[in-house]
């Protein structure tokens, strides 16, 4: 039985187990392989890089929230007058994707030329860790290619999902490698990592969510380090270092926010706002409609017991507020019980922007001393029982009854479809939006000229021909993706499950096995984040808001079907069925000689019985056990 656990240990040709010193270094990776996967892996870069920039961009400067923010952003940022006067946009989102624009405008390059590149670095990582881990040239650049042309977290809008997945996949990739070494090399992918994840940290809100797979890379690479007796010489230095990288940049940006804004903190969505919002969700009402946490029924009630929040109600709910009610049908579109009120996903900015037109956004400290008075008042009352209030568990989730819950095995069949491109991802962004002036302006700042003019506007696709070309280039890989992905990410999940039930049953893990569980739990985690917004607030079922889960879902399957290959190759599976036969055998046999032993003691139980009765003592009879 040792024997056979030792042969599964072993099968894994990259890490026989969870023991430091068998790791493999970066320096016993072969030359040959390491140039060629990068010979490969800079040709695809240059053809993927082409393909991009020839697939037409939608500028939608005229876009408040999204992209216009960041363009808005990213301009004040290279004035040299960080993101200008405040008001409920200025620190509504991350400033990590408006730093971006800033530079790539600074360094006259595309920004879609340059998102490309990030995201062919981002990948080529993930190849590099596939390298030193499995010592595969072949199986690097399969992995290479494979992620790479897999187009779900592309967007072809200013966005910031286009970088954060590669934020991720960098980040990723850097503490596994740093992981995979020693000596100053560790200590400096260590820092890598926790500066990409600080950006990321900036990027978008929901960073949290992701810490789940680096902390289980983290507590695997302090296992190895503890096995090796080597815990406090290797890991102060390195854990210190990834810690204080990564609080960096967000510590930057709150200081810099501070000196302008008088607010250390890299956003002001979170924090008084936050618990405003979520104080107003609580209140209870008799009728529960989906998608309507504040609905009319929730802000009459507030209007009562809050008078900083009764000072919105003509805002609201004055149809002289043409602004403010213009946010009702963006989620009529969505659900039809909610027309007519404020879905979920736009109260938040219609409350923002309320507050801002009662005056309430003079300055950050103001803007919170609002926002913190609401969520006083309204949480005084539900202290006092003058209302019934039920609060969420989870920030910014809106409580979830009967009618959600029964949504979720729909929605994920959804996100599974958008997973395997069962449902596509649609390769033409659509028209610009904003004005011809307005959209001009921006192409010149983003150094993008081949984008879709709005509509009444002149052509400004340099060459139709490559264009077209492109296009069909891109939805040809599409189509073939669609055919094998459905295969890849099942074949990937069952492979996983197989091969962490062997880590159990061996009592020991490669390293391979736990690179594959930190990205299925990054998947997973991504995918519940977006699931429960989906049947709760507004469809997030959308190609930029899975971003990194197209690549890593890749990414996670092929580490997982290696392992599972090289578990099996290495098993002898002769032996292990001679095992398991004679153990069957012998359980048998067991078996049988319990049984007929529970049977003699069973007579030899009602033997005693008989005898212990005096009354039956002259009757031979009883005495015979046959």
């Amino acid at each position: 039985m040792t024997q056979l656990r030792r042969e599964i240990a072993v099968s894994d040709g990259a890490l026989p187990g969870l023991n430091l010193r068998e790791m493999p270094g970066l320096k016993q990776v072969s030359s040959r392989a390491l140039i060629t996967l990068s010979v490969i892996a800079f040709i695809s870069a240059i053809l993927y890089a082409v393909l991009q920039v020839n697939v037409p961009f939608s500028l939608q400067p005229g876009a408040p929230h999204d992209d216009g923010l960041f363009i808005q952003h990213a301009r004040g940022i290279a004035a040299g007058k960080w993101l200008g006067p405040y008001s409920q946009y200025t620190l509504m989102k991350g400033v990590g994707y408006p730093l971006f624009l800033a530079a790539v405008s600074f360094l006259r390059l595309p920004v879609p030329l340059v998102q490309a590149l990030f995201f062919t670095f981002s990948v080529y990582l993930l190849s590099l860790v596939t390298l030193y881990v499995f010592q595969s040239g072949v199986f690097s650049i399969l992995l290479f290619e494979t992620v790479l042309w897999n187009f779900g977290p592309e967007t072809e809008r200013i966005l910031r999902e286009g970088i954060y997945g590669s934020q991720f996949l960098v980040s990723f990739s850097f503490l596994i490698l740093a992981l995979l070494c020693n000596g100053w090399r560790r200590n400096l992918f260590m820092a890598l990592s926790g500066v990409f994840l600080g950006w990321m940290w900036i990027t978008r809100e929901e960073g949290a969510t992701l810490l789940p797979a680096f902390l289980l890379l983290l507590l695997y690479f302090g296992y190895t380090n503890y096995r090796s007796s080597r815990l406090l010489q290797s890991l102060v230095a390195p854990f210190g270092l990834f810690l204080l990288s990564f609080a960096l940049v967000p510590t930057i940006v709150s200081e810099v926010n501070f000196h302008q804004y008088h607010t250390f903190s890299t956003v002001d969505i979170k924090g008084d706002f936050e618990g405003a919002l979520e104080a107003l969700a609580s209140i209870h009402t008799e009728k529960n409609v989906p998608y309507l946490v504040v609905s009319k029924e929730s802000r009459e009630i507030a209007y009562k017991i809050s008078p900083t929040f009764a000072r919105l109600r003509k805002l609201f709910d004055d149809p002289g507020s043409p602004y403010i009610t213009a946010w009702k049908p963006f989620g009529c579109q969505f659900s039809q019980r909610t027309c007519g009120d404020y879905a979920y996903g736009w109260f938040v900015w219609a409350f923002r922007d309320a507050a801002f037109i009662d005056g309430d956004y003079a300055s950050a400290p103001v803007a919170a001393a609002f926002y913190r008075r609401v969520h006083d008042e309204v949480e005084h009352a539900c202290e006092a029982r003058t209302i019934s209030c039920d609060h969420s568990l989870i920030p910014f989730m809106p409580k979830m009854g009967v009618q959600e819950l029964r949504a979720v095995p729909k929605s994920l069949n959804a996100f599974f479809r958008k997973l395997i491109f069962k449902d596509p991802p649609s390769i033409d962004a659509g028209p610009s939006f904003g004005s011809n002036e307005q959209v001009q302006s921006a192409a010149a700042f983003l150094n993008v000229y081949n984008y879709i003019p709005p509509p009444g506007a002149r052509q400004s696709v340099p060459d139709t021909g490559i264009v077209a070309l492109a296009m069909h280039a891109k939805g040809s890989v599409i189509k073939m993706y669609a055919r094998f992905l459905r295969i890849l990410i099942v074949a990937g999940w069952l492979a996983f499950l197989f091969c962490w039930g062997a880590c159990v049953w061996n009592r020991t893990c490669a390293a391979g096995a736990i690179i594959a569980c930190a990205a299925w739990i990054a998947i997973i985690t991504r995918l519940a984040l977006l699931e429960l917004i989906d049947v709760s607030s507004f469809s997030a079922n959308t190609d930029e808001y899975m971003s990194f889960v197209f690549p890593l879902s890749c990414f996670a399957s092929l580490v997982s079907l290696r392992m599972f290959v090289s578990l099996g190759s290495g098993v002898n599976w002769t032996r292990l069925l001679a095992h398991f036969t004679h153990a069957r055998d012998n359980s048998v046999q067991e078996l049988c000689r319990l049984t007929e032993k529970e049977r003699l003691n069973e007579s030899e139980r009602s033997t005693s019985i008989v005898l212990a009765n005096p009354r039956e003592i002259q009757s031979p009879r009883r005495f015979d056990i046959r």
